[in-house]
């Protein structure tokens, strides 16, 4: 593949090569002991393709994206195991109904601890874990979650000449400059550095065997970078199961109360780009036209201090709640209680080249979408008539636009059945996971 052996400036740091000899019955079998896993799965007549998922975070937190890809990996043909960050000490070892789950070790809490568990670009701690997993479940390809850990993973693809494709679900360095001030302090502030970052983002879009990517102007960015047209898949954050429309789940404990309300949804990571607080501020100025809406907030982040004081100031409990975070098996009951799902985005670099989960997941559900008018959601939005735009950072307009369609149940109606036609006509995972499938099984046929 075009650029799988370039990594730009990065040093090689030889950790011992792959071996393809069979090993003794005995050293196998202490192997799989020490791992807590089961042998390694074999097809009839040939080796099942093993493939390695890296991802820096906390499973199964923030990680919809993680799941999708190696549920559709695993249901077509490949064993899939999954490396795994480990803040909060879960168990090392755990299986899913379609993988395993190998978490690092938990190190002492503390300054120390962090410091030397941070996913840091080239941190020797994750490199040797990275060596480790992909050697012991013998990968024959690795991906690898958001550039942190992404040179890390390149060097072991490269050590162990197997193929990496970056699962690009951030821009970081983009990322890094609209949310920098929530990190502050100067440690914090050199190990996100957006400069650095930029340069290894390039060196890690130009190395790795191909790049998934969440949208068109994402990909755009890449191939302005040196990525090789064919090395640029969009993997868009469609929804893998669409919400059943036949079902109605009882209604969530944390939103009693308002079962008469017009309820608003937002489901998300609480950061200052996500326009929230002119949500909550929008949601104060609905008082008086529309009484029965409602906002319940799902999600957790930096911005959650900021919005709990914001809210208590403006007495706004009976309107707005902050539900924490949820697991993904619990959302269907919100989408299906609410009447809006909510992207109050700010017009930032990152937002203008990114698409969320949620959109497309409120378009399934069948929920009309108030979003800022950014331009990746205002051209999905324009497309498929699934929506209201508003101009990003004007909590005035966004009032408007709420009160609007609280009043207006038959188009609140015709929005959210336009969303979900769209989703089943055009926004499929089927297609994503199609191109998905097409690079990986390339790569690996391509190694040989």
């Amino acid at each position: 593949m075009p650029g799988h052996n370039h990594v730009g400036s990065l040093r090689l740091i030889h950790v011992g090569k792959q071996t393809s000899e069979p090993r003794n019955v005995k050293a196998s079998q202490l192997e799989r002991e020490e791992n807590g896993f089961a042998s390694v799965p074999k097809s009839v007549g040939h080796v099942t393709p093993r493939v390695l998922y890296v991802y820096q975070g906390d499973w199964p937190r923030n990680a919809t994206r993680v799941r999708k890809q190696t549920q559709a990996l695993a249901a077509n043909g490949f064993s899939v195991r999954l490396l795994a960050g480990n803040p909060n000490h879960k168990p090392r070892h755990e299986h899913t109904e379609w993988m395993e789950i190998e978490r690092v070790p938990a190190l002492a809490r503390g300054r120390l601890g962090r410091a030397l568990g941070f996913p840091l670009f080239v941190n020797p701690f994750w490199l040797w874990q990275i060596m480790r997993a992909a050697r012991r479940f013998r990968a024959n390809c690795l991906i690898v979650r958001d550039l942190p850990l992404a040179p890390a993973v390149l060097l072991v693809g490269k050590t162990l000449g197997i193929p990496v494709h970056y699962e690009m679900a951030d821009v970081y360095p983009v990322a890094m400059r609209a949310n920098r001030a929530e990190y502050p302090g100067l440690a914090s502030r050199l190990a996100r550095n957006a400069h650095v970052a930029e340069r290894l983002d390039r060196a890690v879009i130009r190395g790795a065997t191909s790049v998934f990517v969440v949208s068109d102007e994402s990909r755009a960015r890449c191939l302005e970078l040196g990525a090789a047209s064919d090395a640029v898949a969009v993997i868009g954050n469609t929804p893998a199961r669409l919400t059943d429309l036949s079902h109605m789940p009882s209604f969530p404990a944390d939103l009693a109360g308002w079962e008469d309300r017009t309820i608003v949804l937002f489901l998300g990571n609480l950061l200052a780009d996500r326009g929230l607080t002119q949500a909550v501020e929008a949601m104060s100025l609905t008082r008086v036209a529309a009484p029965t809406l409602a906002l319940a907030i799902v999600g957790d982040g930096p911005e959650e201090p900021k919005l709990a004081a914001q809210i208590d100031s403006l007495g706004l409990r009976d309107r707005v709640r902050l539900l924490g975070w949820k697991g993904h098996e619990d959302h269907e009951a919100y989408y299906r209680h609410a009447a809006i799902g909510l992207l109050p985005f700010l017009s930032t670099e990152h937002i203008n080249i990114t698409l969320p989960n949620k959109l497309f997941d409120y378009m399934g559900a069948a929920l009309p979408v108030v979003a800022t008018d950014v331009r990746p959601l205002r051209r999905i939005l324009l497309e498929t008539g699934a929506g209201v735009l508003v101009p990003p950072g004007n909590a005035a307009a966004l009032a408007d636009a709420l009160v609007a369609l609280a009043g207006d149940p038959e188009r609140r109606r015709a929005l959210g059945a336009a969303g979900r036609a769209a989703v089943e006509r055009d926004y499929s995972w089927d297609k994503d996971r199609a191109r998905l499938l097409r690079q990986v099984r390339r790569s690996i046929e391509n190694a040989g």
